[in-house]
């Protein structure tokens, strides 16, 4: 069996569903991608070993990253940067580095994450102490 944990933005980023209701759950790839697809894809992991099913997870989901069109890569890297060091980085600070007013970034971040970006620093700083 394989998973992917993804940060708080990456299932957004690989599909158009609704991340609100998807926090901290395992998803089936089966409930995103096509039926036919998700088949395919066990068939060929069945007959892998584990290094060679990760870079085939890896190369499948790269390839699905790269057809998105829709994500703004520059907001990515500013949440990147309160998610991996919340404690150094206050909210205000994060959406100055931004391009965007305070407002929309807090409706963008809830958009691509389905958090505040309190809710996604109090959230980056459990996992930093767990």
């Amino acid at each position: 069996m394989f998973g992917v944990r993804l940060k708080p933005w990456g299932l957004k980023c690989l599909t158009n569903i609704d991340v609100k209701g998807l926090k901290d759950q395992f998803v089936p790839l089966s409930t995103i991608y096509p039926k036919r697809d998700v088949d395919n894809l066990k068939q060929e992991l069945m007959e892998l070993e584990l290094e060679e099913g990760l870079a085939l997870l890896k190369n499948y989901i790269l390839y699905i990253l790269n057809q998105t069109k829709n994500i703004d890569i520059s907001l990515i890297k500013v949440l990147s940067k309160l998610y991996n060091d919340p404690i150094q980085k206050d909210i205000q600070t994060i959406v100055e580095m931004s391009i965007y007013s305070q407002r929309q970034f807090e409706r963008k971040t809830v958009e691509l994450t389905g958090l505040s970006p309190k809710k996604l620093s109090k959230v980056a700083n459990l996992i930093k102490f767990v």
